[in-house]
């Protein structure tokens, strides 16, 4: 007997999805960069869903006990074996975060404080003005400081 492993039809099938599903996130990604990572991002919290879902059960009946789970344990830990595949997923959301959300990332200048700011204050109406700290924030010309602060949104 050859020790040889001998690949089935429904392996080949898999291996082709996998290639075709590569191929179509390479093509994705490189088309529309921020649909794509919108698109992954939906996907991840969905699918994480079940080997979390899976995790929070176990431990239930971990701190519970009873027969109750007796005929789903073995469906749940196979469901939570899947936990560091579902974490690698979720690289690919992390590589493209900033085309998903535009304000990732500590504000470096002055002006993408204000920036920060104006933003959060569009989105929660929480921020109406921004404390300047001196000395890091600091400017050689107040000039651009208070044109931008006279801006629509700012």
């Amino acid at each position: 007997m050859s020790s040889e492993r001998v690949w089935t039809g429904i392996e080949f099938a898999a291996l082709a999805a996998l290639a075709i599903g590569i191929i179509g996130c390479a093509v994705g990604s490189a088309g529309n960069a921020p649909a794509f990572y919108r698109g992954w991002l939906c996907a991840y919290i969905f699918w994480l869903g079940v080997p979390l879902g899976a995790v929070t059960l176990i431990l239930v009946h971990d701190l519970t006990g009873g027969a109750w789970m007796a005929s789903a344990r073995p469906t749940l830990a196979a469901a939570a074996t899947t936990m560091p595949v579902a974490t690698l997923a979720g690289i690919p959301v992390l590589l493209g975060l900033r085309a998903v959300y535009p304000w990732p990332g500590a504000a470096r200048t002055v002006w993408e404080r204000v920036s920060d700011a104006a933003l959060v204050h569009e989105l929660t109406g929480c921020c109406p003005s921004v404390a300047i700290h001196v000395p890091w924030d600091r400017v050689d010309d107040p000039g651009p400081a208070r044109a931008i602060s006279a801006t629509p949104g700012t």
